[in-house]
């Protein structure tokens, strides 16, 4: 029995860089949420970005991580 390396390390490295994809959009989402909320000391916003557009981008990332995670089961459940 011979272990293939290279497919190895190609599953490793897909692996990785799916689920850093994965956090960094989760990130960003959970970044463009906070734009709807305000500080409890301070009565405004302190945000760059208006609570509107947070939540697009906020969308746009969680919609991201669902095509990632859709597309690693069909390769999973097609096989």
């Amino acid at each position: 029995m011979t272990i293939d390396w290279t497919s190895l390390l190609t599953v490793f490295a897909e692996s990785i860089g799916s689920t850093v994809a994965v956090v960094m959009l989760v990130a960003t989402a959970v970044l463009g949420l906070s734009a709807r909320t305000t500080r409890p000391d301070m009565r405004t916003r302190h945000s760059m970005v208006s609570p509107t557009s947070g939540t697009a981008v906020a969308a746009i990332c969680l919609s991201g991580v669902a095509v990632i995670i859709l597309c690693g089961l069909c390769e999973i459940v097609g096989r």
